[in-house]
């Protein structure tokens, strides 16, 4: 992970100071906007993904409603929005959703946000379900046994392995989505990677583009593949204590 990690490090900062002179001067002024920009990116994905967890996890649940009505709308409705391209649902909100609703303004930076639950409340939706499906039946029957309620079932037995289980798969996308946000410039947030463009069209210097792109680019990668990593190493523990298990 380390080698990794400052090796990237060290290539973007070996081109930076190979560059041309005014490159890092420039960096440096533009450093605190451009950190402003990355902190909305942020709190876009954090927000989007909690929308998704919350809603997710109750389609995901329903897929194996009893009910064949509710179950099939449940898995239609996943693989709908889990298929759907991320710009086409961005769009979606931003032209379907009105600018204002009897005075309650909802922004650009909102519908962004409502635009990747979309795609994260589906994505969580097929977690959970992958999930409940990778628990024995004899769990349930066992948590039966002891006079246990279904809710206690839920709560103490299944609720525990199952967090477990959907971390990796989670990390793994909120890491997606991270990455992903700067598709909110296309419907007019203006995030990191708009405030990027901004930044070339009044320093329009040709030497300052390729160094540019590549410290936004590296403050991505400091974020995401520490989790990627973690995740990695959570899911090899879980596979070595399956394996232990069986």
């Amino acid at each position: 992970m380390y080698k990794v990690f400052f090796s990237v490090i060290a290539l973007v900062a070996g081109v930076i100071l190979l560059s041309d002179p005014i490159v890092v001067p420039l960096l440096i002024k533009w450093t605190p906007l451009l950190a402003l920009g990355f902190v909305d990116n942020i709190l876009i994905s954090v927000a989007s993904m909690s929308i998704g967890i919350l809603l997710g996890v109750v389609l995901g649940s329903y897929q194996y409603h009893k009910n064949s009505v509710v179950s099939g709308s449940a898995i239609v409705t996943t693989q709908f929005f889990r298929n759907a391209p991320w710009i086409v649902l961005l769009f979606l909100c931003s032209y379907l959703i009105p600018y204002n609703i009897n005075g309650f303004i909802i922004s650009d930076y909102v519908k962004s946000i409502l635009g990747f639950s979309l795609s994260m409340l589906a994505n969580v939706s097929e977690i959970t379900r992958g999930v409940l499906a990778s628990i024995p039946k004899s769990q349930w029957d066992g948590g039966f046994s002891l006079g246990l309620k279904k809710w206690q079932v839920i709560l103490l037995i299944i609720l525990p392995q199952g967090i477990k289980r959907a971390l990796p798969p989670l990390m793994n996308i909120y890491t997606v989505l991270v990455s992903s946000t700067v598709l909110a410039s296309i419907v007019g947030v203006h995030e990191v990677l708009a405030i990027t463009s901004d930044i070339t069209a009044v320093d329009d210097h040709p030497a300052f583009f390729l160094p540019l792109y590549l410290y936004v680019m590296t403050w991505f990668f400091i974020f995401c593949y520490p989790i990627s990593c973690w995740s990695k190493k959570l899911e090899l523990q879980l596979t070595g204590a399956q394996s232990a298990i069986k």
